[in-house]
């Protein structure tokens, strides 16, 4: 090797070794809450770092100012807070072994509805902050539908999977697939009301 591939091999070997001597070090200053910074990164850091800061003020203040805005305050487990209003997800069994998430609406702890799309609940909410219920009749009839669809595909692939004869099985593998089409027009039905 020439001198200056040796010199440049020394140069990459003495980072290394610098590199694990401090690793103790770093180590121990990010478990006690320090940020630690490379020397010729600390420009980008402080740069990002007053990003970071203006982008928090500036979000709480859009939200303070903007209550609507900030409407959903939580997600905890399987809920999700909006004002008044609750989306509280169900997991049901629609056939052996076949489960849907189905989502309650609460409202100041009573169940208002049940849908089994969560655009619907949230198409429902929606309409609940702004006050504009004109569409959440027709999307709880479509979600209704839409339920009912979903039910008979789920018994239908069922049949298919527990029938041993063929003809049968394409029969119930026919239906489910009709009752599939059928969701999926029900769902950018529901979609288009958003």
């Amino acid at each position: 090797m020439s001198n200056p591939d040796v010199k440049a091999m020394e140069k990459i070997l003495a980072k290394m070794n610098n590199a694990v001597e401090n690793a103790d070090q770093v180590k121990s200053d990010r478990a006690a809450g320090k940020t630690v910074v490379n020397e010729k990164n600390q420009e980008m850091y402080d740069i990002l770092s007053k990003l970071h800061n203006v982008t928090q003020k500036a979000t709480t203040q859009f939200l303070t100012e903007n209550p609507k805005e900030a409407a959903v305050s939580a997600k905890k487990e399987n809920r999700i807070q909006m004002g008044n209003y609750v989306i509280e997800m169900e997991r049901k069994e629609l056939s052996p072994k076949i489960f849907k998430t189905y989502y309650n609406i609460l409202e100041d702890g009573e169940i208002v509805n049940t849908l089994a799309l969560f655009e619907s609940a949230m198409a429902i909410l929606k309409e609940a902050t702004h006050n504009n219920y004109s569409n959440t009749n027709k999307i709880i009839e479509l979600d209704a539908k839409y339920d009912s669809h979903l039910i008979e595909a789920a018994q239908q692939k069922y049949r298919a999977k527990t029938d041993k004869e063929s003809i049968k099985k394409n029969i119930y593998t026919a239906k489910q697939g009709q009752a599939i089409s059928k969701m999926k027009q029900i769902k950018q039905e529901i979609k288009s009301l958003i």
